[in-house]
């Protein structure tokens, strides 16, 4: 990586090819008309001072950082409640639900939380969408509250699921979440230039989180099915 970074002439897009005995492309063929085995990757290089970032900490990239939820850096306990890691649960890697299933939190200090390490290329206000099982409320037509807050910022609170027109075995909004096995809420955070840490509480049962996603404002969040990829994660 060190070579890279000293070849690279700060362009806004690079081209790396790799060379090899078993790539899958042969891309062109060399003067002496032998073939060539290569792989070319279109990138977009950015430039981060991360002399600052600390260990478990989740790196911006093209304006996303992403996050398995199963990844966080602090799980805390408290004595009526945990999260608990379900391997293997839902459309990636796992997810994080708080056990006894009925338990329910209405203050910060008396609650389970999770804590993620983010490093931001920019400060401003990045749009979150957290991503969560197609679970259904435990009394019908409640919610399926977490609260979430960046750095020394108030945590807020964050349904889960639509507050409007969510009904279940009869809205479509349930119907949604039925059929592609996901609900994601949005909220705002506010994070400054470089590190900050994520702290999400428990507040409602049967939240199975499973994935953060956060957006630089400055671009435009992508659509797709599973969500981007896990960012980049220094250990």
């Amino acid at each position: 990586m060190t070579l890279l970074a000293e070849k690279w002439d700060r362009s806004e897009s690079a081209t790396i090819r790799i060379y090899g005995d078993n790539c899958e492309t042969v891309a062109d063929e060399s003067e002496n008309s032998t073939s060539i085995n290569m792989v070319e990757l279109e990138i977009k290089p950015s430039e981060l001072d991360t002399k600052d970032v600390k260990s478990e900490c989740f790196l911006e990239s093209d304006g996303c950082i992403a996050i398995e939820a199963v990844h966080t850096m602090e799980n805390n306990p408290v004595e009526g409640g945990e999260y608990i890691e379900i391997k293997g649960y839902g459309k990636t890697v796992g997810g994080m639900k708080v056990f006894p299933t009925t338990a329910s939190f209405e203050d910060d200090k008396n609650a389970p939380s999770l804590v993620y390490r983010v490093f931001a290329s920019a400060v401003g206000e990045y749009r979150c969408d957290i991503y969560t099982s197609a679970s259904n409320p435990v009394i019908y037509q409640g919610k399926m509250q977490i609260k979430i807050g960046a750095n020394l910022d108030e945590a807020i609170f964050v349904n889960t699921i639509p507050d409007v027109d969510y009904v279940p075995w009869k809205s479509d909004s349930w119907s949604k979440g039925v059929l592609d096995q996901i609900h994601i809420a949005t909220c705002k955070l506010n994070l400054k230039k470089g590190v900050n840490e994520l702290k999400i509480f428990a507040v409602d049962p049967a939240v199975v989180i499973e994935k953060l996603v956060l957006w630089n404002p400055g671009v435009e969040p992508r659509k797709s099915y599973l969500g981007p990829q896990e960012s980049i994660r220094i250990n």
